[in-house]
């Protein structure tokens, strides 16, 4: 068998290599999970249905009652754009393969979490990179984007709320996006994982579905209602693209576990999901304002711009600084993992001077963490 290039996914193996290993972790992506019993609190009953919960297999796209829950956050959306996912890495594997072919071009942000890009390379497309710009508070540079949009691209990827720097794309730039995909007749994938995150407690981001009609929206449990565990993400998408990746879909997985569903089932109760968002958005109150302490007492070595969304913070390290040496010493001399920023970095587009925490965390851990940052800036 020949042997081809891997392009490996660098920021998931690098908590691979490392998650559970240190006494300080500020290296997740999302919030504090739920626990069982606080889906009972706020459904009571719910304990007793899960336990009466069948282990057959469960419909290939996902329950009914749980497509119908998840389009409801999509206007206009119907359960038959709805197909449920292994998470939403696995909704990014599947749309991505279905959508982009050897030799085609995407045309993907950075920073990012940077899956998309991944499985594009593997597939032996090109990716052009579009900076978000840290000079502009990480504004979007919509004149790469014109450049970079060409009569071969068959995909923008975005990630709005971004992951790692918390930035939302404003009105503007999200018609720019839009008006380029439609240029060249391209599909977007917008990860809008951490919708509900927002952190100035009004409305939530809204889903570029509904705006161009080649939108593949992806979502997921894991962020705002705090379910990571559960393993649950879903894609919704006009029909021609939900077929593509749904039968992607049967060859991957067959379909999500169950249990895992009928607990998405809950989640989604008109009830409880407000009170799940507001439970995640309660984690980022506080935790943004003690990172930005530390800053202050730093301002010619450290620098961060205030996140709209998420519960992430890319933290510049200044002149000369490789995050991943910095992430590495944090290990080493301080017990203490953060994300090195070079993992969410391009091919043009250096992020190395950047290391990502998550400030949502138990006040304790984070209080150690970033105490551990200034101990080894000391």
């Amino acid at each position: 068998m020949p042997q081809t290039e891997f392009f490996p996914f660098e920021s998931e193996r690098y908590q691979s290599d490392f998650e559970g290993r240190h006494g300080t972790d500020l290296s997740g992506s999302g919030g504090r999970p739920l626990r069982l019993v606080d889906l009972e609190d706020l459904k009571p009953g719910t304990i007793a249905r899960l336990s009466e919960e069948g282990w057959g297999y469960p419909p290939v796209p996902g329950t009914e009652a749980l497509r119908a829950g998840i389009a409801v956050q999509y206007p206009g959306a119907s359960p038959e754009n709805v197909l449920v996912t292994v998470g939403a890495a696995e909704a990014n594997l599947i749309a991505t393969t279905g959508l982009v072919a050897p030799g085609d071009r995407i045309a993907a942000m950075v920073p990012h979490y940077l899956q998309i890009h991944g499985i594009a390379r593997n597939l032996g497309a090109t990716v052009d990179e579009i900076p978000l710009r840290p000079d502009r508070g990480w504004a979007l540079d919509l004149d790469v984007l014109d450049r970079a949009v060409g009569e071969k691209t068959k995909l923008i990827a975005i990630c709005s709320p971004n992951n790692p720097t918390g930035r939302v794309l404003d009105t503007a730039e999200r018609a720019a996006v839009i008006a380029a995909a439609d240029r060249v007749g391209a599909w977007i994938l917008s990860d809008e994982v951490y919708t509900g995150l927002e952190r100035d407690a009004g409305a939530e981001t809204a889903s570029l579905w509904g705006d161009y009609d080649k939108v593949v929206a992806v979502g997921s449990l894991s962020k705002a209602l705090g379910l990571p565990g559960a393993r649950i993400g879903w894609l919704v998408a006009p029909r021609a693209a939900l077929q593509l990746a749904w039968r992607r879909h049967e060859y991957a997985v067959i379909s999500a576990g169950s249990f895992d569903m009928a607990v998405a089932e809950v989640a989604f109760d008109p009830a409880v999901r407000p009170a799940l968002v507001a439970r995640a958005r309660g984690f980022l109150a506080s935790g943004f304002d003690k990172v930005a302490a530390l800053v202050a007492r730093h301002p010619n070595r450290l620098s961060v711009t205030e996140p709209q969304a998420t519960s992430l913070c890319f933290i510049g390290l200044g002149a000369g600084v490789g995050g991943a040496d910095f992430a590495r010493r944090l290990r080493e001399e301080r017990d203490t993992l953060v994300m090195p920023g070079s993992v969410f970095g391009g091919q043009d587009f250096d992020t190395d001077g950047f290391v990502r925490i998550t400030h949502a965390v138990a006040e304790d851990r984070l209080e150690r963490g970033l105490a551990a940052i200034e101990a080894l800036l000391n």
